[in-house]
């Protein structure tokens, strides 16, 4: 194994592949190729947005007193819960594939960013 790496533990995002045209996808598609082709043991994980970007998102969406969102349909997820899916992986036996980390109930982008 190189380095002594005996499980490689990514952090991806669900959709990455519907994404390709940023290239923040892009670099997230060739990082997880070059994890699935070498030859290091490994586990992706793909998140979804994290609620603790939604506040950011809703003032980056703020002119004045106004905040300017498409409607659009999310699953975020809690970075804590997150980060318990990557500890609970990570020591775990490598799964070599991806691992799809998705909250069950949608939300609409509008309603989440009121507060």
């Amino acid at each position: 194994m190189a380095a002594g790496v005996g499980h490689h533990v990514a952090l991806s995002v669900v959709g990455t592949e519907r994404l390709l045209a940023s290239g923040f996808f892009r670099a997230k598609m060739a990082q997880e190729n070059l994890i699935k082709g070498s030859s290091i043991p490994y586990s992706i994980i793909r998140a979804t947005q994290f609620f603790e970007f939604v506040k950011g998102i809703a003032d980056f969406s703020t002119d004045g007193n106004k905040v300017r969102l498409r409607l659009a349909l999310i699953q975020p997820m809690a970075a804590d819960d997150v980060a318990s899916a990557v500890g609970r992986i990570a020591t775990g036996s490598p799964v070599n594939g991806t691992v799809e980390g998705m909250r069950q109930s949608k939300t609409m982008v509008d309603n989440e960013s009121r507060g």
